[in-house]
């Protein structure tokens, strides 16, 4: 199967302006796949898939112009080989290996603009302009596996089907990390500008697992007892790579040469899971569900803490001497020493160093997941049903490198109070002239060791979903659902909540701990519905409805250079969760018909999303003292059609 898509086209169709630069994207796929029966009991398949995207203007928005954006290409080919074997009636065993040579590129918009340096203007809601970054992701895959299915009856008065397995998985990675011109210039409308060398990144790593799961499935009478148990052992490395040396400062940011490094860490974790059915009624129209389960995080990254490779960042203040945007060494303010802490891979005592000031706790644990879920499903009637679900997680032991020896005791708090941005001749965007919050600084810089380490944290998931189902019988089916549910951090240790950059930085603790989590967790409530009828002479129509309470819209103002070269820090000027954007709804619509032409079927089909182009406000500037705070950065994509057609042979 090959088939190759070209999103512009859509849009110049309905309308799009030619004046503007499209932001191409094409997919490209190729598939294949092999089935050969040896002989009884012996089948194999040998599968092949090829995917690529390219993008021309990947990250435009309000705040990314067009030299800032990123190209967008990976082709990513996937093989895969199986062998099935049927040893007997009672055993199945599978195994396979397979390769995926994944990874993508996201090149500068054009490829001079690599030795061109990034201009952000930082009070417009840091807008970029004049370049970009690049950034190559080279992320193969290898794995084998052997999986087993065991059927026996009559043991213990009931019937077990038991499922077993081993995998081994190798998945090294690389980052190359490019910065346009090696400096990402800062201008601010005050004057007191900035200036960020970044020498490039080469984060080249090794990940590999193993795993062993055996899961038993008991039925007797009307009850089904399902348990499990699942070993997994994860290991990582750094492996060599090199960096340039930063074109502006390559005496304070010199070419790197790196053979290595091993953490020490390994995570092996046992995962149980044990889960219960009860038919009540014995005629599987009323069904009693209750599971409980853990589990652990998939990956590990400590090698990434012990590689000195990574992009590497000295801010400093900095003086346009000839007015022309670039900067130049001479017009560096390096006698008021950094703006900002530099990177923590980074040792201003020693440069060169290949030994990261950073190190992984040797008693580092994995992440963890612990749910507990209690349903009743109910069909009041034919080919209808509905069910209730309770849902509760608790996610904890996650994993931050933290700077040593830095508590939020030694940061001081400073009262502060910021006017609205928007002023005249720009109409009003605020609902206030001014707001005042609280930010915190130290008196000295940070230092630059950190350990990775398990921090003191914890997020609690709790949700009631109401569902409703009709099978496909008269024509027609259905599917809806309903969730209420909230889902709350917290940091029973100030130290460790560090306004998400593990330097102990207390500001907006006591406004967002123990609040609704947000992002895509945000909204409260949600309810899906979709459905599907059977028209006439071989056509088709479905709808999808989706209407959810709006993400959080949390605003802050921004404070000024703090000292200890902590530089600025967004603070929120209400409690997190206060302030919600619109409530989202979006109608999906769906319609296919289907000929036949002796062996061959084709249908012809047309896809509408946004069917009502609604314009729902997304995302605005959250920043209420910038220029442009509040103003809408993201709506909902307007109405698209799409016509398609597939020919089964």
């Amino acid at each position: 199967m090959y088939e190759i898509v070209r999103f512009d086209r859509v849009a110049r169709v309905f309308g799009a302006p030619r004046c503007l630069e499209t932001d191409l994207s094409m997919l490209n796929n190729q598939n294949l796949k092999l089935n050969y029966q040896w002989v009884a009991g012996h089948r194999s398949t040998f599968l092949f898939n090829r995917g690529d995207k390219i993008r021309g203007s990947r990250g435009a928005s309000l705040t990314t112009r067009l030299p800032a954006t990123t190209r967008q290409s990976g082709a990513s080919p996937y093989y895969r080989g199986q062998h099935q074997w049927t040893v007997n009636n009672q055993l199945l065993l599978d195994g396979q290996y397979s390769y995926y040579k994944a990874g993508f590129v996201l090149d500068f918009h054009e490829d001079d603009l690599a030795t061109v340096q990034r201009l952000r203007y930082v009070d417009q809601n840091n807008t970029d302009d004049r370049s970009g970054t690049y950034s190559g992701n080279i992320r193969p895959q290898y794995e084998a596996r052997l999986d087993g299915n065991y059927f026996l009856s009559n043991l213990l008065g009931g019937d077990h089907a038991t499922k077993f397995g081993i995998r081994w998985r190798s998945t090294p990675y690389e980052t190359i990390s490019k910065s346009g011109g090696g400096v990402l210039v800062r201008i601010r409308a005050s004057g007191q500008n900035e200036a960020d060398i970044i020498r490039d990144g080469d984060q080249n790593r090794e990940m590999w697992e193993y795993s062993a799961y055996v899961n038993d499935s008991y039925k007797r009478g009307r009850t089904t007892l399902n348990w499990g148990l699942r070993f997994d052992h994860q290991k990582d490395r750094a492996i060599a790579a090199h960096i340039a040396a930063n074109p502006i400062l390559p005496d304070l940011l010199p070419a790197v040469d790196f053979t290595g490094a091993d953490s020490g860490v390994a995570f092996n974790n046992w995962s149980p899971r044990l889960a219960l059915t009860y038919d009540v009624a014995g005629n599987g129209k009323t069904v009693l569900k209750a599971s409980g389960a853990r589990y652990y995080g998939l990956g590990i990254d400590t090698a990434g803490t012990v590689t000195p490779t990574g992009t590497t960042t000295l801010s400093y203040f900095w003086t346009d001497l000839n007015a022309d945007l670039l900067v130049q060494r001479n017009e560096i303010l390096f006698a008021r020493g950094f703006r900002a802490t530099p990177s923590s891979n980074y040792d201003p005592n020693t440069p060169a160093s290949l030994v990261t000031p950073t190190a992984a706790d040797p008693n580092l644990q994995n992440d963890t997941t612990d749910e507990f879920i209690a349903s009743l499903d109910r069909e009041v009637m034919s080919n209808f049903g509905v069910g209730i679900s309770y849902i509760y997680r608790r996610y904890g032991q996650p994993q931050a490198t933290y700077r040593n020896g830095v508590p939020s005791s030694s940061y001081t708090a400073v009262p502060f109070t910021r006017t609205c941005g928007s002023t005249p001749p720009l109409p009003a965007q605020c609902d206030q002239s001014s707001y005042s919050g609280v930010y915190y600084q130290r008196a000295t810089a940070l230092p630059t060791a950190g350990t990775l380490r398990n921090y003191d944290y914890y997020r609690n998931y709790h949700g009631i979903e109401l569902t409703a189902r009709k099978r496909f019988s008269h024509r027609w089916l259905m599917n809806s659902s309903f969730t209420y549910n909230h889902t709350r951090f917290f940091f029973p240790t100030i130290d460790d909540f560090a306004n998400g950059t593990s330097t102990g930085d207390p500001t907006n603790y006591d406004l967002q701990n123990g609040r609704d989590s947000s992002g895509l967790n945000g909204p409260r409530w949600l309810a899906k519905a979709s459905a599907m009828y059977a028209l006439p002479w071989g056509m088709s129509a479905a709808g999808f409805y989706n209407v959810r309470e709006g993400l959080q819209f949390n605003r802050t103002i921004q404070s000024p250079n703090r000292t200890g070269s902590l530089g600025t820090v967004n603070v929120s000027i209400e409690p997190q969760g206060t302030t919600h954007y619109p409530t989202f709804q979006q109608l999906d619509a769906h319609w296919d018909k289907t000929f036949r032409f002796d062996k061959r079927r084709f249908s012809f089909n047309v896809d509408a999303f946004n069917l009502v182009n609604a314009s729902i406000v997304l995302a605005r500037i959250t920043r209420q003292d910038a220029s442009n705070g509040n103003y809408i950065s993201t709506i909902l994509a307007p109405r698209i059609v799409r016509f398609g057609l597939k020919v089964n042979f």
